[in-house]
């Protein structure tokens, strides 16, 4: 009895059809390997962020300003030069890796905002905004657009009118900007125009300004 042996041509369309198997699946580990890689690419990025977020919603807490309390520090009250130091590192942080990703951001600050305390104060406002939107206990996407939607444009108009005919010559010694803090108007007065107003409630007349304070006034106008 004879065995029928297999035809050669046979045997070499048999070999190449394995052969073009093996380089398919070659190709699907490829992409396999590729996908993989991706992914964890983006993992490694998303706990980056996660990470981000959770260090400067810490340093928030740290520096006694609670998101969920809704009450960012005051540049404008601050007292302690440490605290000032810290308030004020952690908003150039901020700003670095948030605030200036959006469109308009940079020219809104111009190039002296940390000379204008009115400008820091509208910043740490932001940020706490930002906080309490993304951070906070509670922090929902409607917040964070409401956040998008008013506040981040708010700012930004308000620092480029404040800011945008700045500039850090301005505030050399000498400098348009080199002035102290304005001083509020007849507070000298006070007293004498309380005590009138608690007294007669405008039926008589009120006090007359002294020579004095016309002076000092006229004085401050001119510097």
């Amino acid at each position: 009895m004879s065995t029928e042996q297999p035809h050669p041509a046979g045997l070499a369309a048999l070999a190449t059809e394995v052969e073009q198997l093996q380089r398919r699946l070659e190709s699907h580990q490829d992409g396999i390997r590729q996908a993989q890689e991706s992914a964890d690419h983006a993992h490694r990025v998303l706990i980056d962020i996660v990470d981000r977020v959770q260090a400067i919603a810490d340093q928030h807490t740290t520096n006694g300003a609670d998101p969920a309390a809704g009450a960012p520090a005051s540049w404008l009250t601050l007292t302690d030069p440490a605290t000032a130091r810290v308030a004020l590192a952690d908003l150039a942080d901020w700003l670095t890796h948030v605030y200036l990703h959006y469109p308009g951001s940079l020219d809104s600050l111009g190039e002296c905002w940390p000379w204008h305390p009115a400008a820091i104060e509208e910043l740490l406002a932001l940020r706490g905004g930002w906080l309490a939107a993304y951070t906070g206990p509670d922090a929902t996407p409607t917040r964070a657009l409401d956040w998008h939607d008013r506040h981040l444009p708010g700012v930004q108009r308000r620092l480029r009118t404040a800011l945008s005919d700045c500039s850090l010559a301005a505030h050399r010694r000498g400098g348009r900007a080199d002035h102290l803090r304005p001083t509020l108007s007849a507070a000298d007065a006070l007293d004498q125009l309380a005590q009138w107003w608690a007294t007669s409630h405008g039926t008589n007349g009120a006090p007359t300004p002294t020579p004095d304070l016309h002076a000092q006034q006229v004085g401050t106008r001119r510097s």
